[in-house]
């Protein structure tokens, strides 16, 4: 049977990561235009299942073409 983690354990595997330098990125764009941001998707699924994901899925509340712009200027 796999082990049991907490949403903050597996979070926390992520901290010192390019995804989660990617995720602090995004994180602090969104906090600068006041926009919340959810992970969904296949990104969320991975990381439960101690899977490598190729991809970041985020849905955000505002204009989605306005905020990837910004993020992707953020992440260079």
């Amino acid at each position: 049977m796999a082990e049991r983690r907490s949403l903050k354990q597996i979070l926390a595997r992520l901290k010192n990561t390019a995804t989660g330098e990617v995720l602090a990125r995004v994180a602090n764009v969104l906090s600068g235009l006041h926009v919340k941001g959810y992970l969904v998707g296949g990104f969320v699924r991975d990381i439960i299942s101690n899977r490598e994901t190729g991809d970041i899925d985020i849905a955000v509340a505002g204009d989605g073409l306005d905020v990837a712009r910004r993020i992707a200027k953020a992440c260079g």
